[in-house]
């Protein structure tokens, strides 16, 4: 539930939008049976977030239940995590729901939803349980930054607010007043405005209701300072009240003359609002401040976590929630139930650069001490605040834990890790190693500068001749796009090192398809794979064997397909390895229900530079089968 009861009611906060609260009062008191939708479309700092507290803060004054929900930092590839807040917030009234809906939502908590076939009856159950809720009372339900929540909840919410906004087709779920309220950026949220929902587009506030607002806020601002001000706000409500913030505590500190125009000058115009929030940071209360850091450090932003991370960054197990309350009021964060939320990413930015590489590191161990073992985050965190040039034990749970971000669509910040792995590593050639295995990756996200400059870092290490070969090859497919010779590839081959040997033998295997080796290069491929027998049911092995010999070895690779072994756990790699095996037996049916899933996993992680085969292959099986 969004919480406002800290706003002072006696202010006038919002100045130029009276047509818009009277909208939104409107929505909130007047609330049919069938209930009412509205999206606020607006630039970043153009007053949403205000608008919605707003409505929340009358909502909640006229008796309805509000809940809120929005995006968090690095979550907009996570499936469902904005419409997972809005679940925790409700949780007491799942029980209620039939049987059907309740196993669909507690799905959608466990974290296993079906994301395409599924959508329709996530989106229906999500609506019964919202009706379900405000059968009472009422419920208004606020979306904040709605563009940018991940696609499956973005798309749950408007099916919603829809579905609210129209008439009802089924009585049943017509029981409770429900109203939804968001807000989007009108570029970012252009699919979601031409989606249906009914809309209201925010304009630039005119340059006398800036300067009541700064009157109203500021009461003790020099008028001189106003034209400045209001000139660099451009009718951006945000930057006008963060600006004059900045402004208010400068002139009390004597490091500016009243009307000198200093803050207002030296702020370029395309980054006056970042800014304005580092500003509105640093004159937070302490414990207030810390914790805004803590926030914008942690990637995940649950309350629980920031706020608890923040106890032990102070020692104080005293500080609650109420903590944040300071930072809402200045615009940089909303605390919405279970999460923090930050309505412009550059505020967090800001808040973790105004802060020295000290006190960072220090809210960087309070989070890894608050943060579950084994997760990724905790490694991250973990290692981010040290100091010690090498910590070998940081740099392996960073390794161990590095797909976990993979999974969750945040694999620049996989990459992020290995990096930091390989700092952190024991020895030399463990760094070359560890950077190895992150150019891998960054040539799987399509980025091939990224993959120059990981391959250079590791160039110096005493390599083994596997990893300088895989280096190599890393090196020339980057370029040429064609993995290197065949022959040297075979005859490099350590059975001590499977991983690396195993991935060069499928760059091998790779060239022996796409070049239609003949029946020598074939030869000392599979040769080369008997070898590696411990890794005979890797994916990767099967995918090598499959694409190096498709005719003479059909049968055992389609043997080793249908073995359990083969893992299909929805790992994308996986996937799309055993539907390479698949497609080159000319097994297209299998192929296309290992490969579709993988296309769309591989879009989620953002892996760009092996999209282009998968797609080739599914769409060469689909022509194959006449769809």
């Amino acid at each position: 539930m969004l919480d406002v009861a800290h706003l002072n009611s006696s202010l006038p906060l919002l100045r130029g939008r009276d047509d818009m609260l009277h909208t939104l009062d409107r929505l909130c008191t007047d609330i049919p049976a069938g209930g009412a939708a509205l999206l606020i479309v607006g630039e970043s700092g153009m007053g949403k977030t205000s608008l919605l507290l707003e409505t929340a803060r009358g909502a909640r004054r006229s008796g309805l239940h509000v809940v809120a929900t929005g995006p968090g930092v690095g979550e907009r590839n996570w499936a469902f995590s904005g419409l997972q807040r809005l679940l925790w917030a409700l949780a007491d009234h799942i029980p209620q729901l039939p049987a059907d809906r309740r196993a669909m939502l507690e799905r959608v908590f466990a974290g296993d939803a079906p994301q395409e076939q599924g959508m329709l009856a996530i989106s229906t159950a999500t609506l019964v349980l919202l009706t379900t809720a405000g059968r009472d009372r009422g419920l208004l339900l606020v979306v904040d930054d709605w563009d940018a929540l991940d696609r499956q909840s973005r798309d749950v919410l408007a099916f919603v607010a829809r579905r609210i906004a129209g008439p009802w087709e089924d009585p049943a779920e017509a029981g409770g007043r429900v109203g939804v309220v968001g807000a989007c950026h009108p570029s970012r949220g252009a699919e979601l405005i031409a989606s249906g929902l009914p809309a209201r587009h925010l304009e630039p506030l005119a340059d006398g209701s800036v300067r009541q607002l700064l009157t109203d806020r500021f009461p003790d601002l020099p008028a001189q300072d106003h034209p400045d001000i209001t000139s660099a706000a451009d009718g951006n409500p945000l930057a006008a009240i963060e600006l004059a913030s900045g402004v208010t505590e400068l002139t009390r500190r004597g490091l500016r003359a009243p009307g000198a125009g200093l803050l207002v000058e030296l702020l370029p115009r395309s980054s006056r609002l970042w800014d304005a929030l580092a500003e509105a940071a640093h004159f937070l209360p302490d414990a207030t401040r810390d914790a805004v850091l803590v926030a914008a450090l942690h990637r995940g932003q649950e309350t629980a976590v920031v706020v608890a991370a923040t106890q032990v960054l102070r020692s104080d197990p005293t500080i609650g929630p109420d903590v944040l309350e300071p930072a809402e009021r200045a615009g940089l964060l909303i605390a919405a139930g279970p999460a923090v939320i930050f309505p412009h990413s550059i505020a967090a930015v800001a808040a973790v650069q105004r802060e020295g590489a000290q006190q960072r590191r220090r809210a960087h161990a309070a989070l890894a001490e608050v943060l579950p073992r084994h997760s990724d985050r905790h490694a991250w965190h973990q290692a981010q605040a040290l100091t010690a040039p090498q910590h070998a034990c940081a740099a392996a749970q960073l390794e161990a834990t590095y797909n976990q971000a993979v999974d969750r669509g945040d694999s620049l910040q996989a990459v992020r890790m290995l990096q930091r792995a390989a700092e952190l590593a024991g020895s030399p050639q463990e760094r070359g190693r560890i950077l190895i295995k992150a150019s891998q990756l960054a040539a799987e996200l399509g980025r091939p500068g990224l993959v120059a400059y990981l391959l250079a870092a590791a160039s110096p290490a005493p390599l083994t001749p596997t990893l300088r070969l895989r280096a190599r090859l890393l090196q020339e497919a980057s370029i040429h796009g064609l993995p290197g010779d065949i022959t040297e590839i075979c005859a490099t081959i350590d059975p001590d090192a499977p991983e690396t040997s195993l991935s060069l033998l499928f760059d091998a295997a790779q060239r022996c398809w796409r070049e239609n080796s003949g029946p020598e290069d074939r030869e000392r491929v599979v040769t080369a794979l008997t070898a590696l027998s411990d890794t005979r049911h890797d994916p990767r092995h099967i995918a090598a064997l499959a694409t190096a010999e498709p005719v003479l070895l059909a049968d055992e690779v389609t043997e080793r397909l249908n073995h359990p072994r083969c893992g299909l756990t929805g790992n994308a790699d996986n996937l799309r390895l055993l539907g390479q095996a698949a497609h080159a037996l000319g097994d297209f049916e299998r192929a296309t229900d290992l490969l579709v899933p993988a296309i769309d996993l591989l879009r989620r992680q953002q892996r760009l530079g092996l999209l282009p085969q998968v797609l080739t292959m599914e769409a060469n099986g689909a022509v194959w089968l006449g769809d």
